[in-house]
């Protein structure tokens, strides 16, 4: 993997729909426009440029980063950063997988299945539970794949968002 993968795998991860649900919370507390957008880039810069930059090297050297901080930290080190590196996947998984139940509601809900009950709810978590369990089972290579498309995809729908918005935001 070169750096130009990299880029495209770590933009993709940037552009989930969290992110943009941030973005839109930090607007709705009622902050003007430009600092919304500001604290919004300048989070995500803070947050991911470091990530990516530090993934480099384990791309490189063909090895997990966690086993490449063995030689910073030593092998007595690593396991509290292994602890730490759990409980934050751990955290992200929930928020990914309910902030997905939710999209997808709203989509069936936007093609007609009005569902008042909890089987539309049980759907959207079997699809997307299922996703999150089933592309990494596949291998890298696979989930590679799969990140193009969904970075393709959810840069469509970040602009299309964008658009249906832009007319109820308060430039002044």
């Amino acid at each position: 993997m070169n750096v130009r993968q990299l880029g495209v795998f770590w933009f993709g991860s940037s552009m989930y729909p969290f992110n943009l649900l941030l973005g839109l919370l930090i607007y709705s507390l009622g902050l003007p426009l430009w600092v919304a957008v500001v604290v919004t880039f300048v989070g995500g810069a803070l947050s991911y440029v470091p990530v990516a930059l530090g993934s480099i090297a384990g791309a490189r050297s063909g090895m997990p980063t966690h086993i490449g901080i063995r030689a910073t930290f030593g092998v007595q080190g690593e396991p509290i950063n292994a602890l730490l590196g759990w409980a934050v996947g751990i955290i992200y998984e929930i928020i990914d997988v309910a902030v997905g139940v939710f999209a997808l509601n709203a989509v069936f809900d936007e093609l007609g299945w009005h569902s008042t009950g909890r089987a539309q709810t049980t759907v959207s978590l079997i699809i997307v539970y299922g996703l999150c369990i089933l592309l990494p089972l596949l291998g890298h290579a696979t989930m590679m794949v799969v990140q193009k498309f969904f970075t393709v995809a959810l840069s469509v729908g970040a602009v299309l968002m964008f658009f249906s918005i832009v007319g109820d935001v308060k430039w002044g």
